[in-house]
């Protein structure tokens, strides 16, 4: 099974509970799973991580750094996907939340999820009634399960320390 990781799971960690100073187990987890294929997540991720904060941010860094062992390019099926996620979401919310959810990785996220045969969706997000379009809520449509970092963490025996 391949836990696609969102954005958020990166930069929460990050700047909160599980800052590389505070729980190197966290990120050193993150890699030896995704040595194993367990943990990707969506090149549009690493440009979101590595270009739109500071790029001098440990964060940027990390993610430069792993770019090759996380980080994952669209195929021909997962554009597909990211078309038929881009259909849904144009048709069902406001085109200006549908626009700003399309510009984010979000949708690549679910697409890759969509592509693989066992993907589970990790994010910060979740489900709720309204105008915004929010990741869970399109996971729900396709049936593509999701959990939260916390989850990923129980689920993979990630040590902290």
């Amino acid at each position: 099974m391949s836990h696609w990781l969102d954005s958020n799971v990166f930069i929460q960690s990050h700047k909160g509970p599980y800052g590389f100073d505070m729980a190197p187990g966290f990120w050193t987890g993150i890699l030896r799973h995704a040595a194993t294929g367990a943990i990707k997540s969506p090149m549009e991720v690493y440009h979101e991580l590595s270009e739109q904060i500071d790029k001098k941010d440990a964060l940027a860094i990390w993610a430069r750094d792993h770019k090759d062992e996380i980080f994952v390019e669209p195929d021909q099926e997962i554009q597909r996907n990211y078309q038929v996620v881009g259909d849904y979401v144009a048709q069902n919310y406001e085109a200006s939340f549908a626009a700003k959810f399309m510009n984010d990785a979000d949708p690549w996220l679910i697409a890759h999820a969509m592509s693989d045969q066992d993907g589970l969706v990790v994010t910060l997000e979740v489900a709720q009634k309204g105008r915004q379009v929010k990741i869970p809520n399109v996971c729900d449509h396709f049936k593509v399960p999701y959990i939260n970092t916390f989850d990923l963490i129980r689920r993979l025996k990630i040590s902290l320390a």
